[in-house]
C-alpha cells in the first residue's frame, strides 16, 4: 500500500484513510508506513454505523471532494466494498489475509494485494506491482487520459 500512496501523492492526488476500525488501531498502522499523504483520517470514531453501511464514506467524500472531481477507493474487505458501492465510490479490492478468497461484487478489480500484478480480475498491466498507472487502466473510460481529471484519490 506504502508505494500506491506514494504514487498518487507523487501525482499530486488527495488522500484521506477511511476505516470502521478504531483510531488508535490505524494511527498504530499508519505509524510503520507513515501518515504524511493523508489530509485526514476518518475513523470509528466518525461514523455511527460499521461497514457494509456507507457513513464513513459518505463523510469522506463532503471533505474531500469539491464539484467536479471524482474519488476511487482501495478496499480490502467485502464489507468495505460493499460500502463502496452504497456511497458511490467506484473501489478496487486489494484481499486482506483475512479475505483471500471473498467475493468481489462491485468492485472494479480483484486481486491477492498490491504488492504483485498476477491474479487480478480483470488482468492488471505488466509489471512488479500495483501502482496508479494500474489503477487508472480499471477506472470507466480509462481510454482517456485520467491523470489529468482523477484529482481526488484513495480511501
Amino acid at each position: 500500500m506504502r508505494e500506491l500512496i506514494g504514487d498518487c501523492a507523487a501525482a499530486g492526488l488527495r488522500q484521506a484513510t477511511t476505516t470502521t476500525t478504531s483510531r488508535p488501531n490505524v494511527e498504530e498502522l499508519l505509524s510503520a508506513s507513515g501518515r504524511g499523504s493523508f489530509e485526514f483520517m476518518l475513523c470509528a470514531d466518525s461514523a455511527p454505523r460499521r461497514q457494509p453501511d456507507p457513513p464513513v464514506f459518505q463523510l469522506a467524500l463532503a471533505r474531500l471532494t469539491p464539484p467536479g472531481y471524482e474519488v476511487l477507493a482501495v478496499e480490502d474487505s467485502p464489507a468495505g466494498v460493499s460500502a463502496c458501492a452504497a456511497a458511490g465510490v467506484p473501489v478496487v479490492l486489494a484481499r486482506s489475509a483475512c479475505f483471500a478468497n471473498a467475493a468481489a461484487a462491485g468492485a472494479l478489480a480483484a486481486g491477492p494485494g498490491l504488492q504483485a500484478t498476477e491474479g487480478w480480475r480483470p488482468a492488471s498491466r505488466p509489471g512488479p506491482r500495483i501502482d496508479l498507472p494500474c489503477v487508472l487502466k480499471w477506472l470507466p473510460g480509462s481510454d482517456r487520459d485520467l491523470r489529468g481529471q482523477w484529482r481526488v484519490s484513495v480511501f
